[in-house]
């Protein structure tokens, strides 16, 4: 009869990520935050702009944070992934601004005032 080892718990890649985060002189938290944030808007800058589900998304939370924003000039090349999200964000509140327009100035009667 041979004895079995007790099974090892199982780990996540960002358990990993956070131990390797401990090496660093940095909040180990806010270290893997960043990293796996920086990750995701690289992904968005390269592989996602076009998709229209994320566009979509993007337009129902009216864009994003402050901070991701402000995250994109260290990605490298990313200037057209964000202008043309900009481009659609932007597009999308002036055709809601002119549509907001034209409803108040169809629901108005202009008086004179004596």
């Amino acid at each position: 009869m041979s004895r079995r080892r007790p099974k090892a718990p199982s780990r996540f890649i960002t358990c990993f990520h956070l131990l390797d985060a401990f090496r660093d002189a940095a909040c180990p938290v806010c270290s893997t935050v960043e990293r796996g944030a920086m990750k995701a808007l690289d992904g968005l800058m390269y592989e996602q702009v076009d998709d229209p589900f994320t566009r979509e998304r993007l337009v129902d939370s009216h864009g994003s944070c402050n901070w991701h924003p402000w995250m994109l000039p260290r990605i490298a090349n990313s200037g057209l992934g964000v202008a043309v999200i900009c481009q659609h964000l932007l597009q999308v509140a002036r055709d809601a601004l002119e549509g907001a327009g034209e409803a108040a100035a169809a629901g108005t009667r202009c008086r004179r005032v004596s």
